[in-house]
């Protein structure tokens, strides 16, 4: 557990689903900053980090500015960031910041959460909302808005409120999938969470009887016919914390881990033996944030000799955290027998750092004084290249 006894400033980073503290330096009073630190969207190209913005256009000592760099994609010598600053959806092309298209509304905030390209085709999945109120999933391509159909959610919703979210897109010659989530808001009894897979703008829910409407679709791969669907649920026939689960082809669902303690698969990524996914788990006995960096490797051919016994398969598990406390693994890129993840861990300072694991070594850390906080987000391979998209929450005072 975080140790309480000196003041904290709480930052809510909801990128990971956990809370962090950050601590600040003494008491603070009604003249005080609230907050010293700012959120800067980074790219780091083999470890030097380029900061997307300065994220000082609205910030003041009393408000945090808003920003993250989600997802990264490399196409020839062009370097494309999906993210957010503020309350806009952002794609940065080789630096340079593009406001995707969006319907201006009070309250309202976008966020740019995934980029694909597909020949001269450049695909970014989000979404938009605000809290208490209805909030859609959508894709961009090329910058214009594409539709998702959520009929059937507001369907399931039954006049309650929902948020849906496009977390994942992946692209496979005409076929354009997306993985999200929709939450229903039932203010007297909680929310449900379900995950979807969309095809083409038709949306697959992945819900089934093992599941007790907890679910999270993070992360979508196509590889030969197959669809891989990576996030977590909680199981109906043991309730306790939610699962790392993969889903194949929208009908098939696979434990990873055994839901006695939260876990979650960030991504998934497939080769013809191999499919692998990243994520946390958390400690046994641990408390808030107490997490470990995870890798999974499951052999294809045990995911087709599975049947509807999704329960029977074997796989490698890889713990990449080199301590115990709050690694994160969030992105992963296979190159022939390499295998790239990027995340975050504590680095030499004590810090959560931007953290590079390469086949289960770490190869990059981000150790600059004046960076409170580093997380990478998103990992690309290209000509020996190593890219990788996140943020830096910064102090004021030294940067």
């Amino acid at each position: 557990m975080f140790d309480l006894k000196r003041s904290y400033m709480t930052i809510l980073l909801c990128f990971s689903g956990i809370l962090f503290l950050a601590p600040t330096s003494g008491d603070t009073d009604a003249n005080s900053p609230v907050i010293s630190n700012r959120t800067v969207p980074t790219l780091w190209i083999n470890g030097k980090p380029q900061r997307l913005s300065d994220c000082k256009g609205n910030w003041s000592e009393k408000n945090s500015y808003r920003a993250d760099a989600l997802s990264v994609f490399v196409s020839g010598k062009d370097v494309y960031v999906a993210g957010y600053e503020e309350d806009s959806a952002m794609l940065w092309k080789n630096g340079k910041p593009q406001h995707l298209k969006q319907e201006r509304k009070y309250g309202y905030s976008y966020k740019a959460t995934s980029v694909f390209l597909s020949g001269k085709d450049v695909y970014v999945a989000g979404s938009v909302g605000r809290y208490g109120d209805n909030g859609d999933a959508i894709l961009w391509k090329n910058g214009e808005p594409q539709d998702l159909q959520q009929s059937s959610v507001k369907n399931i919703a039954s006049g309650k409120s929902f948020y849906v979210e496009a977390n994942s897109v992946y692209v496979s010659g005409k076929d354009v999938y997306v993985a999200g989530t929709a939450t229903i808001i039932d203010t007297k009894n909680g929310y449900d969470d379900f995950g979807i897979l969309w095809k083409n703008g038709k949306p697959q829910f992945l819900y089934d009887e093992d599941s007790l409407k907890r679910q999270h679709a993070s992360s979508v791969f196509q590889l030969d016919g197959n669809v891989y669907v990576a996030g977590n649920q909680i199981k109906k026939r043991s309730p306790g914390s939610q699962a790392a689960t993969l889903w194949k082809n929208g009908t098939q669902h696979f434990y990873l881990t055994d839901g006695k303690r939260e876990a979650s698969i960030s991504e998934v990524i497939a080769t013809k033996n191999i499919v692998y996914a990243v994520g946390y788990e958390y400690n046994e006995g641990g408390g808030l944030g107490d997490t470990a960096a995870m890798l999974w490797k499951i052999p294809s051919q045990e995911l087709k000799k599975a049947g509807q016994n999704t329960q029977q398969i074997s796989f490698e598990t890889q713990r990449l955290s080199a301590e115990k406390y709050s690694g994160l693994a969030n992105s992963i890129f296979v190159i022939g027998e390499d295998v790239y993840v990027a995340g975050r861990d504590r680095n030499a300072s004590g810090r959560w750092a931007t953290t590079v694991w390469k086949n289960g070594k770490v190869i990059h850390q981000h150790n600059i004084e004046a960076v409170v906080i580093s997380e990478a987000k998103s990992i690309f391979v290209s000509s020996g290249d190593i890219y990788v998209a996140g943020h830096e929450i910064i102090d004021n005072n030294k940067g």
